[in-house]
């Protein structure tokens, strides 16, 4: 599983066209399932990578709530 965003981890932070592109295009060559929204960012930014990619928005994440590492 890779995660891209289209911002970095300041949340005020806008996305210019040029980074937005780039992901889409990423995207798509990597062949992405589906998009998932994390709670902070703006819902329409991905729509609009909905719309570019035909992927399909999967849900929110709520990130604080993520456990990361690894199971024994």
């Amino acid at each position: 599983m890779n995660f891209l965003a289209p911002v970095a981890i300041d949340t005020e932070a806008e996305p210019s066209a040029q980074d937005v592109a780039v992901l889409i295009t990423q995207l798509t060559a990597e062949g992405s399932a589906a998009l998932f929204a994390e709670s902070i960012i703006n819902p329409a930014l991905v729509q609009q990578i909905s719309e570019e990619t035909a992927l399909k928005i999967g849900g929110r994440l709520f990130s604080d709530a993520l456990l990361i590492g690894s199971v024994s």
